[in-house]
């Protein structure tokens, strides 16, 4: 087994108990009388970026392992996966309101979506010494202004824009990548 199998088995590992999580909470998410489309959007959004981070670690591959590459790619996921916690709860069958679950969890929820900017656009310097284009780096400096004002806000109307416009970017940036 390569380096890069037996680090990928470890990593996926994670991203599967991420998918558990995420797809467990949708039935209890989506029921009409607890429904509040902003957080079933999240929802979607924790799926893409779980996807699309699945996806890319195949283009590490060739990359010379060291700890610190293997602790950089494992906090990827690590980081979706407390996004997620804190998103969904332990027990989701007994939120009685997905709105006023997802506005008691927003500042935890969005300063790990900052932490998430960050290490984006500095992880695979760390993994493979590669730097993301520039493109890249402004999706993520976007991604990082929408989180700190999510954080401080809880107007319905911002998180109503953020969770579209993050819709937007995952699955763009999935697709595109894919494509």
């Amino acid at each position: 087994m390569s380096h890069f199998e037996y680090i990928s088995v470890a990593v996926s590992l994670v991203y599967s108990l991420i998918l558990a999580k995420l797809l467990g909470a949708l039935p209890a998410s989506l029921q009409r009388d607890r429904w509040y489309w902003v957080h079933s959007l999240w929802v979607v959004n924790l799926l893409l970026a779980t996807l699309g981070s699945w996806w890319e670690i195949w283009s590490y591959r060739e990359a010379a392992w060291t700890p610190s590459g293997f602790f950089a790619l494992v906090a990827i996921p690590s980081i979706i996966y407390l996004r997620a916690a804190v998103l969904l709860s332990d027990q989701p069958r007994d939120v009685l309101s997905w709105r006023d679950r997802y506005y008691a969890v927003l500042r935890p929820f969005f300063i790990l979506q900052l932490v998430g900017s960050i290490h984006f656009v500095t992880a695979p310097w760390v993994i493979s010494g590669v730097v993301r284009p520039n493109a890249t780096l402004v999706g993520s400096a976007a991604f990082a202004a929408l989180a700190i004002m999510a954080a401080g806000w809880r107007a319905p109307r911002l998180h109503e824009i953020v969770a579209v416009l993050a819709f937007l970017g995952y699955f763009a940036a999935f697709f595109l990548r894919l494509g």
